[in-house]
């Protein structure tokens, strides 16, 4: 079948392949979305592997979940990671002219999403939570006026859609795919580039967004004040992380509303989490379900939060914490997140 007679009968998930050839975890979610949708419609699942140069093929872990696979390999130095990741998704899209392209949310995917939207001449929805399907009309969704509302659209299938997908608002896909070979894609050598990249500096931890830091130092209630979060703010410093805060604690001013993890603020997928003085509720739990450790610290023992916890601390934070710090240079090279 050519690409135009496919055209608008699938549905395809961009996903940036690691070091190994395996998806990160949102990059999973993404393709989570991108299945349900596919079912949804009744349309095959094509997958967009973007490799950087000298990674291996994709996993077959990721590919057996779809109808169809490309693989694009970006060129060593040649354009930006914005340009590279626009320019390999659309190369992509060209090869199927699928009905819907989504990605994930990182600033990356938006400024690659808003790109090819753009080519496509497509509507476009950016940190999509809700995306389901009722009666041919897809419905979706996004947090909007800082987390306090919720935005829902539909999507008529008149014109395609781009979409990144929300961290933590979809779950990997299950089940296997028919079986197929990546179709590998190359992109064309650019004779000059308006972009060089001589070279890659990571951000200070304190001035990372919370959805970019291995590590999260959050704080509740329990804090007792912003000047509480100041000993948290030192405390991820040290690790190398980032701070942020409950609902409740935004809601008090103690920490902008940037900060904020939880069903109306930010779903998060750090390494290591880090909750202290928060209680637990739903709303939290569910915007730190995609984190890799969960560390509590509540003086209360049958606080939620131990439920979801990987290791759980009884106690004063207001003990806990100074303690924590001070042990901390001796303990640096120790400290491992596997």
């Amino acid at each position: 079948m050519t690409a135009e007679q496919r055209n608008g009968n699938t549905v395809m998930a961009v996903v940036e392949s690691g070091p190994t050839g395996d998806p990160s975890p949102s990059s999973m979610e993404v393709l989570g979305a991108a299945r349900g949708l596919a079912q949804g419609l009744g349309c095959e699942l094509v997958i967009a592997f973007i490799a950087e140069h000298g990674a291996p093929a994709a996993s077959d872990l990721a590919r057996q979940r779809a109808d169809r696979s490309y693989q694009i390999v970006l060129n060593e130095g040649e354009l930006s990671v914005d340009d590279a990741l626009a320019e390999a998704a659309w190369l992509a899209v060209q090869a199927e002219r699928p009905s819907a392209v989504l990605l994930g949310d990182t600033l990356s995917s938006r400024i690659a999403a808003a790109r090819v939207a753009v080519r496509m001449d497509s509507e476009l929805l950016v940190g999509c939570a809700l995306l389901k399907v009722r009666d041919g009309i897809v419905q979706m969704g996004r947090a909007c006026l800082q987390g306090k509302a919720f935005a829902q659209f539909e999507w008529d299938r008149v014109r395609p859609a781009v979409i990144t997908v929300a961290t933590g608002a979809f779950s990997a896909p299950s089940g296997t795919g028919n079986g197929h070979d990546t179709v590998w894609l190359e992109l064309p050598v650019r004779a000059s580039s308006p972009v060089q990249v001589v070279g890659e500096i990571a951000p200070a931890p304190d001035a990372m967004g919370i959805t970019e830091a291995d590590i999260i130092v959050a704080g509740g209630a329990g804090v007792g004040g912003a000047e509480g979060f100041e000993q948290l703010a030192e405390l991820a410093h040290r690790l190398g992380g980032t701070v942020a805060a409950s609902r409740v604690a935004v809601d008090r001013g103690w920490m902008p509303s940037n900060r904020q993890v939880g069903l109306t603020g930010k779903s998060v997928s750090p390494r290591m989490y880090l909750a202290i003085g928060i209680s637990g509720a739903p709303q939290h739990i569910a915007g730190i379900r995609s984190a890799g450790k969960i560390v509590a610290i509540n003086q209360d023992p049958r606080a939620p939060i131990f439920r979801v916890a990987d290791l759980a601390v009884v106690g004063d934070l207001h003990e806990v914490i100074p303690a924590l710090i001070q042990r901390l240079p001796s303990l640096e090279s120790e400290v491992t997140l596997s």
